[in-house]
């Protein structure tokens, strides 16, 4: 169709991907193509997305709402706005995190520690379901993908989540930077 050729080909039934080439041919004239197919996903061949968040934000509720202490935790590229809500064209993993520590006792930062996904709120946890999702907002709409699985991993100025989505998608994602989330940087022994 005018300067375009189109050529369909069947879906790839094997989890191997395959490649093979096509020859577009007109009189004398002709010339090859080679294409690419990926393999078809698996569960023992999941896909797998990888975040470097940029940005970490904290609203803490304490035990105001669970027997733990509950940390609720923005990784993200875009950061929230001013009034707490995402940004247009942001990438968000909110994690609803239940830890034994309590802010105060841990200096404002968020408690180290390994982290399992679950539908309860013990020590220990985060929050599946309503408070377990990646959204990306994209033009103005909003697309959940929810946590069906998983662990988040929080060491000294890092926190490693990797988390199997209901999708049957693997997101690995990684904050690396200060954990404090008081405001106050200067003088962890008077925070804000």
């Amino acid at each position: 169709a005018g300067e375009k050729i189109s050529y369909i080909v069947e879906g790839n039934t094997s989890e191997e991907a395959r490649e093979g080439k096509i020859t577009a041919t007109y009189g004398d004239l002709s010339f090859e193509v080679k294409v690419k197919q990926a393999g078809k996903k698996s569960v023992d061949n999941p896909e797998e997305v990888s975040f470097t968040a940029t940005v970490y934000e904290v609203q803490y509720y304490g035990t105001q709402f669970s027997a733990a202490y509950n940390y609720l935790v923005y990784l993200s590229d875009n950061g929230l706005n001013e009034n707490g809500n995402y940004k247009q064209n942001g990438t968000y993993y909110m994690f609803d995190i239940y830890a034994a520590d309590s802010a105060e006792n841990n200096r404002f930062t968020l408690p180290n520690g390994k982290y399992t996904a679950s539908e309860t709120s013990n020590a220990g946890t985060f929050g599946i379901g309503d408070y377990g999702a990646c959204i990306n907002i994209v033009g103005g709409v909003p697309t959940y993908s929810l946590y069906k699985q998983g662990t988040v991993t929080v060491t000294d100025g890092k926190i490693e989540a990797k988390i199997l989505m209901e999708d049957g998608t693997i997101h690995n994602v990684l904050y690396e930077g200060n954990l404090r989330f008081d405001g106050n940087t200067d003088d962890p022994d008077n925070p804000d």
